[in-house]
């Protein structure tokens, strides 16, 4: 086969076009600092960095849920916190009452002071997080305790049931919501009971009945809170365990996809080198000759 000048320069043309599309391809990584810039550089390290990009965004996902979620149990230990302040100080005033001796005029005081510890329970019943009620279940937009004046005062629960759950891990979630009516329903009961008994003047019935319900209302409060504070202590290790993760992940995937800018500046240079010396033998190969008219 007779090779002609055009057949050499073609050649030599396809050449140099490689050696430029080589030079500009470690050109980009240096420039991105990304080796992988579209799926053809690397299609099975491509794969690889999917699966850990989608292990980062599920973990990101779930770090935000435990934020969420410890955000929601803070508030709530907080609120339980008040609630069993406020009990704790109508246990004062029930072993004061539980006096025979007492005036009754100081046992109106206490009453109407209890009167004043039970509209607190109930604002603390109905506190909030970001317009979203604590201890309302799932019907968290509304109120979910109402105080009903009576006779006889009652508390009306108008929340219900439901768990608010949070997915912190694959396959692990946690319900971070406290159920309003069983935690603060005995408190509510005590305290009512306990300002009708000052009120009446019925030290016995204090003394007898009261203090029990306001230390059965405390147990369950103090319960409450001892719930609260181990899934906060849950969602601080997921959170620490989650954070590592997330590092390792990073890293493997900076190894996968990032740019080895050592090898990556050697390369780009030897290339460099490659490139020039390709052009300047070019040069001396496609110089023209009279053959070149004749041929």
């Amino acid at each position: 086969m007779r090779v002609t000048n055009s057949m050499i320069g073609d050649a030599t043309v396809a050449a140099l076009q490689q050696n430029l599309e080589s030079l500009s391809q470690l050109e980009k990584q240096l420039t991105t600092g990304k080796r992988i810039n579209q799926p053809s550089d690397d299609p099975p390290a491509v794969e690889v960095a999917l699966s850990y990009q989608t292990s980062i965004a599920a973990g990101q996902q779930y770090l935000r849920n435990i934020s969420s979620g410890t955000s929601w149990l803070q508030m709530t230990d907080s609120t339980l916190s008040s609630a069993t302040s406020l009990l704790q100080r109508a246990r004062e005033l029930a072993v004061q009452g539980a006096n025979d001796t007492l005036a009754t005029s100081d046992q109106a005081d206490m009453a109407s002071e209890v009167d004043q510890l039970l509209q607190q329970m109930v604002q603390l019943g109905n506190s909030g997080l970001q317009g979203q009620r604590l201890f309302a279940g799932l019907k968290t937009d509304a109120d979910p305790f109402t105080l009903n004046a009576g006779p006889p005062t009652t508390v009306v629960y108008s929340g219900d049931n439901g768990q608010m759950q949070r997915e912190i891990d694959t396959g692990a979630t946690m319900t971070i919501n406290t159920p309003g009516s069983a935690v603060f329903g005995p408190a509510f009961t005590a305290l009512i009971n306990l300002r009708d008994h000052l009120q009446a003047g019925d030290s016995a019935a204090v003394r007898t009945n009261d203090l029990s319900s306001l230390d059965a209302a405390l147990n369950t409060m103090i319960t409450a809170r001892a719930t609260t504070g181990a899934k906060l202590n849950r969602l601080q290790a997921a959170q620490t365990q989650l954070q590592q993760s997330q590092a390792q992940l990073a890293g493997m995937l900076a190894t996968v996809q990032d740019t080895d800018y050592a090898a990556a500046i050697s390369n780009f240079q030897q290339q460099s080198t490659v490139y020039q010396a390709s052009l300047q033998a070019a040069a001396k190969m496609l110089q023209p000759s009279l053959l070149d008219y004749l041929s």
